[in-house]
């Protein structure tokens, strides 16, 4: 008996490494994804099935709704969803701040309020 890994083995987890999830907007690529990730076959993958993954390490507790240890491709393309929405409103924000900045500035120079006019006396 040898002491070395299985290459099979070891090709399969080198392959798994190299894995990037495709965006919720293409289920179909998703679940094929999720698929790469599920050595188990058992339709969820794991924390340590997703260790070769930075993306789903990551965001897996958050992912993970039913806090079962286990991240189904419901409860990724959930997660997803909600990052699209949470850079978003970050955008948004920025813009707003990036609005006010400017409206700040040029109201320090005196660009945005006219002087009110001087009474004269009677």
């Amino acid at each position: 008996m040898s002491s070395y890994a299985d290459t099979a083995n070891v090709a399969k987890a080198s392959a798994l490494l190299d894995f990037s999830i495709a965006s919720a907007k293409d289920p179909a690529g998703e679940q094929a994804g999720l698929g790469a990730l599920d050595i188990d076959g058992d339709g969820q993958v794991s924390r340590a099935e997703a260790a070769g993954n930075a993306e789903v390490t990551l965001g897996f507790d958050r992912a993970d709704r039913n806090r079962n240890g286990r991240v189904s491709s419901a409860e990724w393309q959930r997660y997803e969803k909600w990052q699209e929405r949470r850079a978003k409103a970050r955008e948004a924000r920025l813009a707003r701040a990036a609005k006010a900045k400017e409206a700040k500035a040029s109201a320090s120079a005196g660009a945005s309020r006219a002087k009110p006019a001087k009474r004269s006396a009677p």
